[in-house]
């Protein structure tokens, strides 16, 4: 039987550790421009209207599957590290996982969104998100070495998905 879950923080990252390579430090400070043309800091403020769940898809008990899914904006969803377990793969899993997840939130929201690496890419548009958001340009970003970035490897796309209709 398939069934899913909220679970707590730690035991998300702990399961989700094959996604990221870093697990015991920061690399970077996030900031922010503001309307003038400012660079400030992304203090607390900017995150107190966040709610995170952090999912799993259990399958006969076992775990199988990951993601988690948080508000952006009071219509709009963010969906981040979707990763399941190797022997679970191919078994239909993520489609109603991430379903389940986005159907957390009640009205107002709407829309997910989700950046896709381009080795996955293809697999997300088919499963789930769709469609590349428009007038979106996929960008480059430092995923595990220079050597990744020197080859152009690190190439992510943003995906959407309208998962509820708002009359």
């Amino acid at each position: 039987m398939v069934e899913f879950q909220v679970i707590n923080f730690d035991e998300w990252r702990q399961r989700m550790q094959p996604l990221w390579p870093w697990n015991t430090d920061w690399h970077w400070i996030p900031i922010i421009n503001n309307p003038y043309g400012q660079i400030q800091y992304t203090g607390c403020e900017a995150f107190n209207r966040v709610i995170m769940f952090p999912v799993m898809c259990t399958v006969d008990g076992t775990p199988a599957a990951y993601t988690s899914v948080f508000n952006i904006s009071d219509t709009h969803l963010r969906l981040r590290g979707v990763y399941t377990e190797p022997e679970f793969r191919g078994q239909g899993l993520v489609a109603p996982m991430l379903d389940w997840a986005c159907n957390l939130f009640p009205e107002p929201w709407h829309t997910a969104i989700g950046y896709g690496r381009e080795t996955s890419l293809d697999y997300f548009l088919k499963v789930w998100f769709g469609e590349v958001m428009p007038n979106y340009s996929s960008r480059r970003r430092y995923e595990h070495n220079a050597e990744d970035l020197s080859n152009g490897k690190p190439t992510v796309t943003l995906m959407r998905r309208k998962f509820r209709d708002i009359s």
